[in-house]
């Protein structure tokens, strides 16, 4: 079954957004072009089988292991060389000479081409011996065996072992040869091997990423009940971020979130759900440890908005997105839900009898997991002694009359109001009364 997740939820995680930040731009640190797009299919393909997560992450632990490095040495050569469209193995003596004799690089640019095609493809396959080598006594992942079976593929073949896995002079016969042998007679085959090349081009970035962050693997359960727990966990674009707890105990599926305005629930919210997502795509996550069952899918709300050019109110907007959710949960079962502040759009007595009303159908839902914050803390006497609820809250001190902010997530329930206070801070009736006092 497709892991589940729409737009919105990848826009409002900064997945793979275009600005300065994003999930996707933190482990993007591959060295081939080829490599990063191959990064990308990875992030943009999430999935529900554990088998598949299992092996992923059991292979990028084994890069974070070993911490390969490979140097790439003129690697984008070799994609311009493979699609150099003229004839295979036809190299005029005379050019080549004037190549080497003048290096005249504009004039000869079609011997330029293929020799240095040819160089990063020797300097690919002997780094990629010395790796083998390394490796020798290794147990490997199946992706690095069949990585060094097609090695080894090439190795077997007469010239390629004696003039691209060893530093041997060219004469123009033998350029041509290699030229014909690689363009014509094993393209297919080396076009292959190129793909897991810049696969693991990719699986290094992820590794080299892992280590300098401190990232750890999740660990995947198959259980009856859904299993969540994460332990310090981390906004992994936040430098310095405050590390949290996230988990469900019990026979809890559902969080209830309060606090007051900037003590940092939004964050605290869109930590979990970078976390499920990089799960799922077998990814590891900013925490110390992960422990999760497989869901089906996931949907945020976040940053939901009115949508003028349908006709929606924000609150109807609102309306609109928890019906989208009902239905991902009727059709999909095991959603991992996350909602910042239910029911914005509409007044008080409305948003109250909603939410103790949508609070108590998802409590119900105990194959999915809910995140839900809420600015109504009043709801809490209503579902207090719901067993399926856990509440936490994130607070506030003052000092200095001050408000000061820890990020830190507590068990309990804050009935703690600020937004008053920071709308006072920012001296906007003493401005508006000044405009009345010069008229």
């Amino acid at each position: 079954m497709k892991f589940e997740i729409d737009k919105q939820t990848l826009s409002e995680l900064e997945l793979f957004s275009q600005g300065s930040n994003s999930i996707y731009k933190l482990f993007k640190q591959t060295k081939t072009e080829k490599g990063e797009l191959t990064l990308y299919s990875m992030m943009h393909q999430p999935s529900t089988d554990i088998s598949f997560l299992k092996k992923r992450t059991e292979t990028i632990r084994f890069f974070m292991q070993k911490e390969i490095s490979l140097n790439f040495h003129n690697f984008e050569y070799i994609e311009h060389y493979l699609k150099y469209d003229a004839e295979p193995g036809k190299i005029n003596a005379v050019n080549y000479y004037l190549y080497h004799k003048f290096f005249n690089k504009q004039g000869e640019s079609h011997i330029y081409l293929l020799t240095m095609g040819l160089e990063a493809i020797k300097s690919i396959f002997q780094e990629l011996s010395e790796l083998k080598q390394y490796f020798l006594e290794e147990n490997l992942p199946d992706f690095l065996k069949e990585l060094f079976e097609e090695l080894d593929f090439f190795a077997q073949k007469e010239k390629f072992q004696k003039y691209l896995f060893k530093n041997r002079k060219w004469s123009v016969q033998i350029l041509s040869s290699l030229d014909f042998q690689i363009r014509e007679n094993y393209k297919a085959e080396f076009t292959r091997f190129l793909q897991k090349i810049y696969l693991l081009d990719a699986y290094i970035s992820i590794a080299k990423v892992a280590n300098e962050k401190k990232f750890v693997l999740p660990e995947f359960i198959e259980a009856e009940s859904q299993v969540f727990e994460i332990s310090d966990l981390k906004h992994p674009l936040i430098p310095e971020a405050v590390p949290n707890d996230a988990d469900m105990k019990n026979l809890e599926n559902m969080c209830f979130l309060t606090g007051p305005n900037m003590a940092g629930k939004s964050t605290y919210l869109k930590s979990i759900g970078i976390a499920m997502y990089l799960a799922h795509i077998g990814f590891p996550v900013a925490a110390k440890q992960m422990k999760t069952s497989v869901y089906n899918g996931m949907m945020t709300t976040i940053n939901l908005s009115d949508n003028l050019q349908q006709g929606y109110s924000h609150f109807y907007a609102e309306v609109k997105r928890l019906k989208e959710v009902a239905l991902q949960i009727k059709e999909k079962d095991k959603m991992f839900v996350i909602f910042d502040e239910l029911f914005r759009g509409t007044n008080v007595k409305d948003a109250y009898d909603a939410s103790l009303m949508i609070l108590n159908a998802f409590s119900k839902i105990k194959s999915s997991t809910f995140y839900i914050s809420t600015h109504i803390t009043e709801i809490s006497e209503e579902i207090k002694d719901n067993p399926n609820i856990l509440f936490l809250y994130m607070n506030s001190e003052w000092k200095e009359e001050e408000p000061f902010y820890d990020y830190k997530v507590k068990e309990g329930i804050s009935h703690e109001r600020l937004g008053l206070y920071i709308v006072q801070k920012e001296n906007i009736v003493e401005i508006l009364e000044e405009k009345t006092s010069s008229v």
